[in-house]
């Protein structure tokens, strides 16, 4: 996967600069939150940059990611055998990359505000569907069935259980 590190976005204030094992520059706050490096699946555009707001009201650190909006969240495995895997709390049997969890959590966030016109909200949920590897009606299904589950909030509303 293809990383634009000049594409980062500013997570914190104050910040401390750190290199990650893959040799990426990240950075941690006085709020422990961190940069987050854009992938190339988000990069140009308007898609991009719509995807790199929702990211930015993501709470990110170097093991959890939530959504201050909603119960969903995400945490790195910290097994040794399973470093540098993320879990979702709504798709847990899968075995994630942090950009694939923050794709989902944007997917999620994206139904919670429904700031956009349909089209774009389509376009962009199409997008992170696929860095997910899965056909966006089923992951549509997945985080609704999830909700319904355990009692959180529809974000979609009925226009999910239809999808």
């Amino acid at each position: 996967m293809v990383i634009h590190q000049e594409a980062v976005i500013t997570r914190a204030a104050a910040e401390v600069s750190t290199r990650s094992p893959a040799g990426l520059t990240t950075s941690a706050g006085a709020t422990g939150r961190e940069r987050v490096v854009r992938p190339a699946i988000w990069s140009g555009g308007q898609v991009g940059e719509l995807i790199a707001e929702h990211v930015d009201a993501l709470h990110v650190t170097h093991s959890t990611i939530a959504n201050p909006q909603s119960v969903e969240f995400a945490a790195r495995m910290t097994h040794r055998t399973s470093r540098g895997v993320w879990r979702l709390s709504w798709l847990p049997e899968m075995a994630l990359t942090r950009t694939q969890v923050l794709s989902a959590m944007v997917l999620e966030r994206i139904l919670i505000v429904h700031d956009l016109d349909s089209a774009t909200m389509l376009r962009i949920m199409g997008v992170l569907a696929a860095d997910l590897r899965m056909p966006l009606h089923q992951l549509l299904g997945r985080l609704s069935s999830h909700q319904q589950r355990t009692g959180a909030p529809d974000p979609g509303g009925t226009a999910m259980r239809t999808a």
